[in-house]
């Protein structure tokens, strides 16, 4: 054994630069590899840490060439009824906006401008939160939100947050119906300050496509059949003056976790990545449009972009 390990300091001695120049290269391939494990990591764990999150879909609304993330609240509504596979449907503004507001703590006003999203009381049937005060069991009403457990840290200290109110700058004063816990930073949802839609919202007609769509199933493989059920039971000449077929529309699903990856749909401003890394299987799509049914997924493989 010391021969050996003589012998190899002898070599070490004798050609420094080159085994210098060695243990630099396989440093930086270990770190290079890294590196590239965790983009990895982070980019197919994607909203991963929801229940059931390969059983959760968004609904996007295709005619012609154009694919949108929008549709119109009173169809996608329609279209949760139209099957029992469907177990939830959420409906979220299509926006995200910036609420301004105050707390009032000790007798002063302390100003806050924090993100938001306005939901329906569904949305936390479909996805997955964490509460560590509160739940989600009681209905989400207009003058209610929900906060993350660091917004809580930032307004009320370690004190209880549900029952407080906040004063917002355009609204009604709204109450902390509950407080659940930051969402990792890999998900489609931020950790915003979460606003019930209104009931009597001017906006949610047919005309408006507003809306981003959400649907929870109980089988996945059902899926690709939901739009063919929905297309002989409602009649989209009501709306639009002409058949689906006629319109060349449809309804396509994109699986929770491949969200991340579509780069073919507008109105979206849900994180994203371009990438060559082929979608799981269980969004392949069943070809490109000849006549187009339900699509499940982005694109295929070779219709990605180049990772850039």
């Amino acid at each position: 054994m010391r021969p050996i390990i003589r012998n190899f300091l002898s070599v070490i001695r004798r050609f420094k630069p080159a085994v210098a120049l060695n243990i630099l290269g396989l440093s930086v391939a270990f770190a290079a590899f890294m590196v590239i494990m965790i983009q990895l990591n982070y980019d197919f764990g994607f909203d991963k840490f929801h229940k059931d999150y390969d059983k959760i879909f968004r609904v996007e609304f295709v005619q012609k060439t154009n694919t949108q993330a929008v549709i119109s609240h009173p169809l996608a509504e329609r279209f949760f009824e139209s099957s029992p596979d469907i177990i939830a449907g959420a409906l979220t503004y299509s926006w995200k906006s910036t609420a301004s507001f105050h707390v009032e703590i000790d007798g002063v006003l302390n100003f806050y401008e924090e993100k938001s999203l306005t939901v329906s009381p569904e949305f936390f049937d479909v996805f997955t939160f964490n509460f560590v005060e509160g739940s989600n069991k009681g209905y989400m009403a207009p003058g209610s939100i929900f906060i993350p457990l660091s917004l809580s840290r930032k307004l009320f200290g370690n004190e209880p947050a549900v029952g407080k109110q906040i004063i917002h700058n355009s609204l009604e004063p709204q109450t902390v119906m509950a407080v659940y816990r930051d969402l990792p930073a890999n998900s489609i949802f931020d950790n915003y300050i979460y606003f019930a839609m209104p009931e009597n919202d001017p906006q949610a007609n047919w005309r408006n496509s507003n809306r981003t769509a959400y649907i929870r199933v109980n089988d996945p493989s059902k899926v690709p059949l939901l739009f063919e059920n929905f297309k002989q039971i409602f009649d989209f000449a009501t709306i639009r003056g002409k058949t689906w077929d006629e319109s060349d529309a449809f309804l396509r699903f994109i699986a929770l976790p491949d969200i991340h990856f579509v780069t073919d749909v507008g109105w979206d401003d849900t994180p994203r990545r371009e990438t060559w890394i082929t979608p799981s299987k269980r969004s392949a799509t069943r070809g490109r449009r000849k006549r187009p049914t339900s699509l499940i997924t982005p694109r295929s493989f070779t219709e990605y972009p180049k990772l850039c």
